[in-house]
């Protein structure tokens, strides 16, 4: 295969398609990364989407950490009103 390769540049590079052969060789090589890039791209937005959700999932968490927590300083407000009370109702 690479003997194959080296015949075609070789064939390409004389001095009368020299031109013709660097624009062909420039071509398949942008057309070759061109591929290998847009397949980075995609898998980077497959990367980009599961971040995305594992974000979501943590918002998610720390919004119902966040209410159980308020709901605990309620509770406790209350239990120390309640115990507030008795301790001013003892001592009347």
């Amino acid at each position: 295969m690479d003997l194959l390769i080296e015949k075609a540049i070789t064939m390409l590079l004389t001095k009368e398609t020299a031109f013709f052969g660097l624009f062909l060789i420039s071509f398949i090589l942008q057309w070759k990364d061109k591929g290998m890039l847009h397949s980075f791209i995609l898998k980077q937005q497959g990367v980009l989407a599961d971040l995305t959700s594992a974000v979501q999932d943590i918002a998610k968490t720390q919004d119902k950490q966040h209410e159980r927590i308020e709901r605990m300083e309620d509770n406790l407000d209350r239990f120390y009103d309640k115990v507030n009370n008795r301790l001013n109702d003892t001592n009347k």
